[in-house]
């Protein structure tokens, strides 16, 4: 089975294989509370802009994008419905 992108962070930094739901791990943090994070979502490149890495990731379905540009999924159908 496949891991999401927060289990494959998170496996590396613990220096594992893979992790699953549940798991308690000891891991270094790239990624702290009160950091600039930035994503772009049709690169799938994550920036921690507080200390200047980053790290590539899926990007998001169009559909996604999509939606994320309307401002959320209520802008999006009423965009929709007005160009209908």
């Amino acid at each position: 089975m496949s891991m999401t992108i927060t289990e494959k962070i998170l496996a590396q930094h613990a220096g594992l294989d893979n992790v699953v739901p549940g798991q308690l791990i000891t891991a270094k943090l790239d990624i702290s509370q009160g950091d600039e994070v930035e994503i772009d979502v049709a690169t799938g490149i994550v920036e921690n802009r507080t200390t200047n890495i980053k790290y590539q990731a899926n990007s998001f379905p169009p559909f996604m994008q999509d939606l994320i540009r309307a401002g959320g999924l209520i802008s999006y159908i009423e965009g929709r419905n007005n160009n209908a």
